[in-house]
């Protein structure tokens, strides 16, 4: 079992600046969090205030522990101050789900 968690934000025009270099320190230390698989952050291409920030986590255990850390409580904050709208997704990889990756193509 594998978790994917992905949140969508929309950062507040005059706050974008600041609102990306904490999801860049946070991600930093996201991704050194124990179960972490990897941590990514992305901005929109048509528009600079949508981000998106998508964690790989080993178990449930390990997302769990991430969403009551000192540091996803510092996220959560930016997402309300400097944040316009947020969506969060969790997404369960598991036997049932087929892994395309190693594909031949």
């Amino acid at each position: 079992l594998m978790l994917i968690s992905i949140i969508h934000v929309e950062a507040k025009k005059n706050k974008r600046d600041e609102f990306l270099n904490t999801l860049t320190a946070l991600g930093r230390r996201f991704n050194l969090s124990s179960g972490c698989i990897a941590y990514h952050l992305g901005r929109d291409l048509e528009n600079d205030n949508l981000f998106q920030l998508i964690g790989e986590w080993q178990t449930q255990e390990d997302y769990d522990k991430h969403v009551n850390s000192p540091e996803f409580e510092v996220l959560q904050g930016a997402i309300r101050i400097l944040g316009l709208t947020s969506q969060t997704r969790i997404l369960k990889m598991d036997e049932d789900v087929i892994d395309t990756s190693k594909e031949e193509k």
